[in-house]
């Protein structure tokens, strides 16, 4: 994780290399693919290259296309000499595409192979495949024959003999010692991997996306003063789908794998995956630039403003892009918290066990390393065993309690201080950061409780109502739901929070409570009402900054204290 003195300068280098990313395809894009080679740039050097070739399709995959990623650091909050020991067991099995057969890893030494991503669990047959060269039996799906896996790993694009798929890498039996390991250790096995893909295997073709990623290329040249080709705009009729979203299915509106709970882990893992489609084509620009998901993500956050209000102005295949996007909650995929994973992990499907799916991308796998099964019966919200949510909240902390509701219809009946919640909701985002919190002490006594309530044996009170004596006036900015009924919602600018919590239902106590500070001085806080016949309920979030020129008139020479601890003893529901 990065030290407190570089947070600044780390947030920097994001930007920054969501930049680069757009400025690399948009400069593939509108160059030939011999000057992309030719360039000194180091994003589109070719010298290091590996020669691919599949059907009618031959480029060189640089090693720049490997590691080249808008990322900067991906989950730099998973622990690095855990991941290390993890990787010196795991993955224990590769597929060896020329002998067709499951190896045991060391017995080629620690070969470089690649990880693939895919999703088949909800389409899971009652029958199995015992005829592959795999030491147990493969469960068969409705997408694709299991049987064929073989030929269709000999013939995929990879120079590397070894590929991590996990149908033919993790044994299949339900609590199976090693299968158990195996799943545990995903962080390990995509992080050690040469690189990863996406097999997304209902997409026929990239004609569709290639378009949008053109179109919105040249978008981006237009929008920062680079106009260079701008008939380009018009260079194709732009009707062809991405196939990754339906703007007109509402039962099935996006593709299987952008709706896994396990390639969402995948996903935040590994964000420069590359992607291929059904026949292993890869998705490539002006054929010399395999592009990483993560760049198609930074160029359509980047341009999005300038592209105006209108939609069906838009090609197709770029409204379906946005549409995607937007719907999954991946424009955050590049400045991911394990929270905002285990928050968008809430409208992902998974057929069982959704901890295990989930786990390793936030570092929370002790509950399930030192058990023999894993507890399904009795999940918190009816998600997750309450040992894996006291595992995440430990290593967490405050900022465990800090995602917001946008909407009151996906606000919680019970469970409203959880960051998921028991319906497939997607509006929940993080309201802060994970980086050098300074948590308040009382929240670490905080227990949270099978139904989905909070326990509050202590908390800091900022604010109340009825006020209480002796409390400073504080001013903050407030957000509650959109259509919270009664309360007045997402206010531009700061208000004083006694006045506000007895501006509605004033016959109902509330209070602010405190959460957590970021170094630069912010304070994150939630909003309590008393409910009438049981406990507290939250019902929105506040922040200030304590070092603003209006809270240093506010506090005066004495300067910032943050509330202290009080005993309470409320159950927040």
């Amino acid at each position: 994780m990065p030290r407190a003195r570089d947070s600044e300068l780390y947030s920097t280098r994001m930007m920054a290399a969501g930049e680069a990313a757009c400025h690399r395809l948009a400069f593939t894009f509108v160059t030939s693919p011999e000057a992309s080679c030719a360039s000194s740039n180091a994003a589109f050097e070719c010298s290091q290259s590996t020669q691919i070739s599949i059907g009618t399709f031959s480029s060189p995959i640089s090693e720049q296309c490997i590691t080249m990623t808008a990322a900067i650091e991906p989950c730099f909050w998973l622990d690095d000499k855990q991941i290390l020991r993890d990787q010196s067991e795991s993955p224990y099995f590769l597929w060896d595409t020329q002998e067709a057969k499951t190896i045991f890893t060391k017995d080629v030494g620690k070969p470089a192979y690649v990880a693939i991503s895919h999703t088949w669990g909800r389409w899971r047959k009652p029958t199995y495949c015992r005829s592959l060269n795999v030491p147990w039996d493969i469960p068969e799906n409705e997408i694709f024959a299991v049987s064929e896996l073989p030929a269709l790993l000999r013939e995929a694009p990879f120079s590397e003999r070894y590929v991590w798929f996990d149908l033919l890498c993790i044994p299949q039996e339900r609590n199976n010692p090693r299968s158990r390991i195996e799943i545990a250790n995903q962080a390990a096995i995509f992080k050690s991997a040469k690189f990863a893909c996406a097999w997304l295997n209902v997409v026929p073709s990239w004609s569709g996306l290639k378009y949008a990623i053109e179109w919105l290329s040249v978008a981006y040249c237009n929008a920062n003063g680079h106009a260079l080709l701008p008939d380009l705009l018009e260079i194709k009729s732009g009707r062809n789908s991405t196939y990754l979203a339906s703007l007109e299915n509402d039962e099935e509106p996006l593709s299987g794998w952008f709706t896994s709970l396990w390639t969402l882990q995948e996903i935040c893992l590994r964000p420069n995956m590359l992607l291929y489609d059904r026949n292993w084509q890869p998705l490539v620009l002006r054929d010399s630039l395999h592009i990483p998901f993560d760049h198609i993500v930074s160029l359509c956050v980047s341009i999005r403003p300038a592209l105006g209000s209108d939609r069906m102005l838009w090609p197709r295949s770029v409204r379906e892009l946005y549409f995607l996007l937007d719907k999954t909650g991946m424009t955050d995929l590049p400045h991911m918290s394990p929270t905002l994973a285990l928050i968008l992990g809430n409208q992902r499907e998974c057929t069982e066990r959704r901890a295990e799916a989930i786990m390793s991308v936030i570092g929370a796998t002790s509950w399930f390393k030192n058990t023999e099964t894993s507890p399904d019966l009795n999940l918190v919200l009816g998600r997750y065993p309450l040992v894996f949510v006291e595992e995440v909240k430990e290593k967490l902390g405050a900022v465990f309690f800090a995602s917001s509701d946008q909407f009151f219809d996906e606000v919680n009946e019970i469970g409203t201080l959880l960051p998921f919640s028991n319906k497939s909701i997607g509006g929940r985002r993080i309201a802060t950061g994970v980086l050098d919190n300074k948590d308040h002490p009382s929240t670490s006594t905080w227990k949270i409780r099978k139904d989905g309530s909070v326990l509050l044996p202590s908390a800091g009170i900022v604010a109340s109502w009825p006020r209480r004596n002796g409390k400073l006036d504080e001013l903050a900015r407030v957000v509650v739901p959109t259509n919270t009924p009664g309360a007045p919602a997402n206010l531009l600018e700061e208000v004083e929070l006694h006045q506000y919590l007895g501006s509605f239902r004033p016959e109902n106590e509330k209070h602010a409570i405190v959460l957590l500070r970021s170094e630069y001085g912010r304070v994150f806080g939630v909003l309590l009402e008393a409910q009438p016949q049981s406990g507290y309920k939250k019902f929105g979030v506040f922040f200030y900054n304590c070092e603003d020129e209006n809270h240093k008139e506010l506090y005066g020479e004495v300067g910032y204290q943050a509330p202290k601890v009080e005993a309470v003893n409320w159950v927040v529901i």
